[in-house]
């Protein structure tokens, strides 16, 4: 309180890094294709008008000596030169713009009863020549809600029917919660702002996420106390989505004093980096070449039906000591992995999808 504070101005305008990016996006204005052709009809009917008014001025000429023996040359002349002026200028269509002003108005009303809202007239042609409609998929077409539906766990594949049974071995469980509950930044809110209780909790932070805890959950398992139990702030160290690596990371000093690294993230960036894989009774065994080959054609039969999926792996050391020294800036989590799971995640459609596609289709 009482103290100055003075800044130096390097750059306004245009010279200031907004403006910079504000000229970068300033695009000059392009004809619609509907003004492409009235140009071109214009020039057409004005070359026509020129040529049949320079052809009538020849004949208007010819005429002073061919029909009245070239008496008063002059005043055929004058009434050749105005003969002409007159085609030219009734050549030009002068009521076209207003023509087509009109059939444009005509046009966003009708569309307005077909429920497109028109702000700009020449919109009207851009959305009557649509031919492809994009739109963003996530929220829009489906309702953001990211749920595990299958995956590879305890070297068993298991598809939709058989995973919603819950059949997975409570010793390959174990892992994969553990991991869920910790290696994470999102949470559920489980009430509204009033207080009252939601039909399904809403997830706030990373949507993947969310379907991981949500998958915990369904197999009965309370993530937010595992986590108060297992991790303790300032001892162990969560990182968050590398996007060089590819992956987040969590260290966790255990009870019995090994030390875990927790990894999850893209399919391919994860196996690569696996040199074990979690068997049913989980135990580690060493992955064969044979072993990661069968992998990619799990996950590229998962992406087929698209889903997205996500690898979960972890690594453990037997004491902190054996920790690299740089741990906490760098954690060690890019060799030597355990393959835990592969998760396949969907987001399901909208219900009024199909009825809204069938609809667009027969616009």
């Amino acid at each position: 309180e009482g103290e100055e504070c003075r800044a130096l101005v390097i750059g306004i305008g245009m010279h200031s890094q907004w403006g910079k990016i504000k000229a970068n996006l300033v695009s000059e204005a392009v004809n619609t294709p509907l003004q492409d052709k009235l140009e071109d009809m214009t020039k057409q009917v004005g070359y026509i008008g020129m040529m049949s008014a320079f052809g009538t001025f020849v004949a208007l000429i010819i005429s002073i000596w061919a029909r009245d023996g070239g008496k008063d040359p002059l005043n055929g002349f004058i009434n050749a030169f105005i003969v002409c002026i007159t085609i030219v200028v009734v050549a030009i269509p002068e009521g076209l713009p207003l023509a087509v002003t009109i059939s444009l108005a005509y046009s966003t009303k009708k569309m307005y009863q077909d429920q497109c809202f028109i702000r700009v007239l020449a919109a009207c042609e851009t959305m009557g020549n649509a031919t492809n409609i994009c739109s963003d998929k996530t929220g829009t077409l489906t309702e953001n809600r990211m749920t595990v539906v299958e995956g590879y766990f305890g070297d068993v594949v298991y598809e939709q029917e058989e995973f919603a049974g819950n059949p997975i071995p409570d010793s390959v469980k174990h892992v994969i919660v553990e991991q869920c509950s910790i290696n994470r930044s999102a949470y559920l809110v489980h009430k509204d702002q009033d207080g009252k209780t939601l039909d399904r909790p809403t997830i706030i932070g990373n949507k993947t996420e969310g379907a991981l805890i949500m998958m915990v959950n369904n197999w009965g398992h309370d993530h937010e106390e595992l986590k108060s139990n297992l991790y303790l702030e300032g001892r162990d160290k969560i990182f968050s989505f590398n996007s060089a690596k590819k992956r987040s990371t969590a260290v966790v000093h255990r009870a019995d004093g090994t030390v875990r690294i927790y990894c999850k993230g893209a399919s391919e960036w994860i196996l690569k980096d696996c040199t074990h894989y979690l068997s049913n009774a989980g135990v580690a065994t060493e992955m064969s070449e044979l072993k990661r080959q069968t992998l990619d054609v799990t996950i590229n039969g998962m992406a087929d039906k698209a889903l997205r999926t996500l690898c979960l792996a972890h690594k453990d050391y037997p004491n902190a000591a054996a920790l690299p020294e740089n741990w906490q800036e760098n954690p060690p989590d890019h060799d030597n992995l355990v393959l835990d799971c592969i998760v396949g995640i969907i987001d399901p459609l909208r219900s009024d999808v199909k009825e809204a596609v069938r609809i667009a289709q027969a616009a």
